[in-house]
């Protein structure tokens, strides 16, 4: 299996980078660990959304709208849906997101707006962001930042890789090796129901040397299979450490609400 990595690898543990991470992973040695955030998601079978969503069927961007349009979410309470159509090909997807997130940045569009709220919260995390923000070989599909949060940067990541060969544990396990390697340490990695697939939940701290400064931080990242479109999806929590645990079960309520859409034609 070959499946890319984007430019984001360049600082591999601020997102999810695709198949060829895990595989090279699978090959390493087992992950360091710490201590991970609460709740535990590992000490039980997780299952984060049992259903599989209709992605099966290429549709138009008309047809996309319309059957979103009869087919409102269950949002959370406190939560908004945002969607996302692209023009053409692989990368539309619904989320819902507490209200006090901002508008999604998309991929492809200026990040002008995420990028001067990240700096009023964190600019070190901004300094980051804005050479990526504007390039087209990122895995990065959306991001949004909590708006409610003055002083630090609480973002949502969400990223789009080719499917990987493994899942479940395995999957987990390639991911977890991949981010240590790098030279993070892993809270815990395991095997998720998502999208009613064989996912995988793998928490990891980037440290602050990596990013540039600023904190250490925790993502708090779900993959999440797209079997129709052999694809591999990534609802990613990216906090300060101090507040992995306040944040986790939020992030576990967002990535539940994550759903592929179809390939637009």
């Amino acid at each position: 299996m070959a499946v890319r990595c984007g430019v984001v690898c360049l600082l591999v543990l601020m997102t999810a980078c695709g198949g060829d991470a895990a595989e090279r992973a699978a090959q390493s040695s087992p992950a360091p660990t710490v201590a991970p955030a609460e709740p535990s998601l590992c000490v039980t079978d997780t299952v984060v959304s049992a259903e599989m969503a209709d992605s099966g069927e290429a549709a138009s961007v008309l047809d996309m709208q319309a059957r979103l349009l009869t087919s409102q979410p269950d949002n959370p309470e406190g939560f908004r849906s945002q969607t996302v159509i692209v023009d053409a090909g692989l990368g539309s997807f619904r989320i819902s997101l507490p209200r006090s997130y901002s508008v999604l940045w998309r991929y492809g569009t200026s990040g002008r707006e995420l990028l001067a709220d990240a700096e009023e919260r964190d600019p070190v995390w901004r300094g980051f962001w804005e050479p990526l923000v504007g390039r087209d070989d990122i895995d990065t599909r959306a991001i949004s930042i909590d708006l409610d949060e003055s002083d630090e940067v609480v973002a949502v990541l969400i990223t789009l890789t080719p499917a990987s060969e493994e899942s479940g544990d395995a999957l987990a396990a390639g991911f977890a090796g991949y981010y240590a390697g790098s030279g993070g340490t892993v809270g815990e990695s395991c095997g998720v129901t998502a999208n009613g697939s064989d996912g995988a939940y793998v928490e990891h701290t980037v440290p602050r040397r990596i990013v540039g400064g600023g904190q250490d931080r925790t993502q708090l990242q779900f993959l999440i299979p797209d079997p129709p479109n052999n694809a591999l999806w990534g609802v990613t929590c990216d906090v300060p450490r101090p507040m992995a645990s306040q944040v986790k079960d939020r992030c576990r309520q967002i990535a539940s609400t994550f759903q592929p859409l179809p390939f637009i034609r």
